[in-house]
């Protein structure tokens, strides 16, 4: 299943959007910065380091957006 990272302005904002994440039920978890930065880091820790991608196919990957 995929996930959704939101980043709210303020915290009105993300009471709004916690709010209706409940109402919809859909189960959320509200991560501190240094939790969700630990987490970046494991995930970078994770990746396949043994291929190799030129830097023009990340380029032209670049362009297409």
């Amino acid at each position: 299943m995929s996930e959704l990272l939101v980043y709210p302005k303020n915290s009105s904002e993300l009471k709004l959007i916690r709010d209706l994440m409940k109402r919809l039920n859909i189960k959320t978890l509200l991560l501190s910065e240094e939790q969700e930065d630990a987490a970046l880091l494991n995930a970078m820790k994770e990746v396949d380091r043994t291929k190799f991608v030129s830097r023009e196919a990340v380029m032209k990957k670049l362009k297409k957006k």
